[in-house]
């Protein structure tokens, strides 16, 4: 059942649509734990530099509000809906003086916050799909839910899960602009560019540049679809490296430079060969 059905005005039938609800609650565990690390940025532990407001704002105010509302909303809907016998999930929340859910208890901010409210969410979520059904006839029901009831619950279900989702698109998540590197060309250290970047742009002298990235051996050849063994015979013919843990690692534009130019090398001979016979 996508619609239901409830009483409009003047006892005119009135159609509500519930497929953006559901689906948007699918989507609730991943907007949870997306909203945690824009709170507090983590770390690369890549090389590259620290996030540039990791260092002026160590705390988003929005973000930590959002995971409070929708949150709290998805806990007490799971609550109100839930199948009886169920283990409590109490321990999740904070609750002011009056009893009222505040949130989640103690996880915003904290290295593993995003991983355990998307546990949680989780298992909220499963509690609340597993009552689906329940909700949609008491909803498509006037007499049992009346019209204000239902379009209350779709008008919370939009300020809790819609438009936060558009808010903080999950389908948009990018890595965190890093802090400047230093331009090749004019000097200055205005070079601004996501870790997953190829190029980037000085805002000093408007020179596209291109970024160094530098990975492990094992990250290196994934990304480049070849083998480790690979990467270590171009570390031993002269590839750039630096030490990574125990291992090295390789800047990833000149180790992408060294596979294109070997590939064009071996089409030439391939070419040159054919020529020949």
């Amino acid at each position: 059942m996508a619609e239901v059905e409830v009483a409009g005005a003047f006892g005119a039938p009135e159609r509500i649509d519930l497929a953006p609800v559901r689906h948007a609650l699918s989507q609730a565990p991943d907007l949870l734990q997306h909203l945690a690390h824009l709170v507090i940025k983590g770390r690369f532990e890549d090389g590259q530099p620290v996030a540039r407001d990791v260092q002026s704002t160590p705390g988003r105010i929005a973000p930590m509000d959002q995971i409070d509302a929708t949150f709290a909303w998805l806990w007490v809907l799971a609550e109100k809906w839930q199948r009886p016998g169920l283990v409590s999930v109490e321990h999740m929340v904070r609750r002011a003086d009056s009893g009222k859910v505040l949130g989640p208890r103690g996880v915003k901010g904290t290295p593993d916050g995003g991983d355990v409210l998307l546990v949680w969410a989780q298992t909220l979520v499963h509690r609340i799909d597993a009552q689906w059904g329940v909700i949609e006839v008491s909803m498509g029901d006037a007499r049992v839910w009346g019209q204000y009831e239902a379009r209350e619950f779709v008008e919370s279900a939009d300020a809790h899960l819609l438009r936060p989702l558009a808010m903080w698109p999950l389908d948009e998540r990018a890595p965190v602009p890093a802090r400047p590197r230093e331009c090749p060309t004019c000097g200055e250290r205005d070079v601004w560019a996501d870790l997953d970047s190829v190029t980037a742009l000085c805002k000093s002298c408007r020179k596209t540049v291109v970024v160094e990235r530098w990975v492990s051996v094992k990250e290196a050849a994934r990304i480049l679809d070849v083998a480790e063994r690979t990467i270590r015979d171009w570390l031993a013919e002269g590839l750039a490296s630096k030490p990574l843990g125990r291992g090295r690692s390789v800047e990833l534009g000149a180790a992408r430079e060294v596979r294109d130019m070997r590939a064009a090398r071996s089409i030439l001979n391939l070419r040159s060969a054919a020529s020949s016979v």
